[in-house]
Parts: C-alpha cells; sequence; structure tokens
C-alpha cells in the first residue's frame, strides 16, 4: 500500500474492543485482529490503523471478562466511492 500516493489521509483515533465474558468458563476467546476490525468498521472510508497501541485486561473472579483493546488512527481511502470529501 503506497501511503505516500495522495489518496490515503490520516483520519480519527477510535477504539476497538473485542470482549469474551466469563462465567465460571470462558464464553469464547478473545482475538485481537477483531479488535482491530472493529475499530476500523467505524468508518466505511477506512482501510488500515496506524499509530496503534493494544491491550489486554482481564478480570474473572466467578464472574468477569477477558478482552483486547486497539487504539489507532485511521488510515481514510478517498479513491472509495463516497470518500472523496473526507479529511
Amino acid at each position: 500500500m503506497n501511503l505516500n500516493g495522495g489518496h490515503f489521509i490520516q483520519g480519527e483515533r477510535v477504539e476497538g474492543i473485542d470482549r469474551k465474558y466469563v462465567f465460571l468458563v470462558l464464553f469464547g476467546i478473545p482475538n485481537v485482529k477483531e479488535a482491530a476490525d472493529k475499530a476500523i468498521e467505524t468508518n466505511p472510508c477506512a482501510v488500515a490503523l496506524s499509530n496503534l497501541t493494544a491491550e489486554s485486561e482481564s478480570f474473572a473472579f466467578v464472574f468477569g471478562y477477558i478482552q483486547y483493546r486497539i487504539e489507532g488512527d485511521l488510515v481514510i481511502d478517498k479513491t472509495i466511492n463516497g470518500c472523496e470529501e473526507q479529511g
């Protein structure tokens, strides 16, 4: 992906979380990719994230959760239909 071609701009800072709950047993396994996808999907013109940070957090004592949290700046593709005015 050529980020210097002028078609990509930096968008807003967003966050994505993939959380699974625990009640005596774990109901699924959280996924870092799913958290990143949720962050990118906040804008239909976004194609990636830059300046990314990732954190994991868990709390479980009979009930609780395990989660991944991704935060980053959206990379906006202005060549997508309807995205020409982004930025």
